[in-house]
């Protein structure tokens, strides 16, 4: 799931998971909101909607031109903007927040698209069968008691995707926060 990343009152970095379509950003808050772009009274806020779901989401800002929205320090041109991992917004003389797409890794069922083959052992995986998808790389593993594909066996244990460099663990922390920023 794709979040924002945004200063605490102690100057903590916190992840705000991105769980709904449409979200409103001011200069000092996220919150949920319906899918319109305003600027009232000098209220200087942009929208953020989702399109698209699962590993095609894509998240696109738009904001009314009297918002002075800036991406990577530029001024957002023509008002929308298709978002990218690690993009940091400001809006208006509000404090910095960043865009990740990084999610972490989760058990769901293969959707009912057809069979397809494990990197790791090989084998085909059904459709509604338990998988986890790479967070990174997007490429399917069987992740069940008789295949656990994405965490290991037994006697072994993989560290990481079968195709990519992506830890291979369930419910891991994410790993990047722009701290070092």
């Amino acid at each position: 799931m794709a979040q924002f990343w945004m200063c605490d009152e102690a100057s903590n970095w916190m992840a705000v998971p991105l769980d709904g379509d449409t979200v409103v950003l001011t200069g000092d808050s996220i919150r949920p909101a319906p899918p319109q772009v305003r600027s009232e009274d000098g209220c200087r806020e942009a929208v953020v909607v989702r399109s698209g779901q699962g590993g095609s989401e894509v998240w696109v800002l738009a904001a009314a031109a009297e918002a002075a929205v800036h991406v990577n320090g530029q001024p957002l041109h023509l008002g929308l903007r298709v978002l990218r991992d690690k993009d940091e917004m400001r809006i208006g003389d509000g404090a910095s927040l960043f865009f990740s797409a990084e999610r972490a890794a989760c058990i769901t069922a293969l959707p009912g698209t057809g069979s397809t083959i494990c990197p790791r052992c090989k084998q085909r995986i059904d459709e509604q069968s338990p998988i986890v998808r790479c967070p990174r790389c997007r490429v399917v593993h069987h992740q069940s008691e008789e295949l656990p594909c994405w965490t290991g066996y037994e006697d072994e244990r993989f560290p990481t995707c079968a195709v990519c460099d992506q830890p291979s663990m369930l419910g891991a922390d994410l790993q990047w926060t722009p701290e070092g920023l």
